[in-house]
């Protein structure tokens, strides 16, 4: 008979709801304090349910936490090995740009070094140049002059005789 008063008056969480009119009159033909001696039983049996529902919660929470900590846990190391590589590549970063100053400094001094020697080479050139036009104008004075010794020992002096 209690069977179908509490699943009647049964919650979804499985509390028994009572109304209090029920508690104060007879049931079912049923005297006040059997009636009171069911429900207790019932609530008896609701409690330790959920007693049971509640230490189960109380598992599955808190392996959920430490599944989490752990989790956790694994982050928190793969963040420290991440700032280490990036402390490692910041390290790097800063050689390269250091040894990138210095290779540019480096070019900067090769290039007017190049320069100046181009610049002796073209002053060589030019002087071979007029050399070259001095020498072809006494050679055509030496020749209208048809006396060779001159031009000779011009010759002579530029190969080093």
């Amino acid at each position: 008979m209690l069977g179908n008063f509490a699943s009647a008056m049964q919650r979804s969480d499985g509390l028994l709801l009572v109304p209090p009119t029920l508690i104060v009159s007879d049931y079912g033909g049923h005297p006040r304090s059997s009636l009171m001696d069911e429900i207790h039983q019932h609530l008896g049996m609701s409690h330790k349910q959920a007693c049971i529902n509640l230490e189960k919660a109380t598992q599955f929470i808190t392996q959920a936490f430490q599944h989490e900590v752990g989790r956790n846990q694994e982050l928190s190391m793969l963040i420290g090995r991440l700032e280490e590589r990036e402390a490692e590549s910041e390290k790097s970063l800063t050689e390269h740009v250091q040894s990138n100053r210095q290779l540019t400094l480096k070019i900067e001094e090769l290039q007017k070094l190049l320069e100046e020697k181009d610049n002796s080479l073209t002053q060589a050139n030019q002087t071979v140049a007029l050399l070259k036009n001095e020498l072809r104008d006494v050679q055509q004075f030496e020749s209208q002059q048809s006396n060779h010794r001159p031009v000779q020992e011009v010759k002579e002096w530029l190969q080093g005789g």
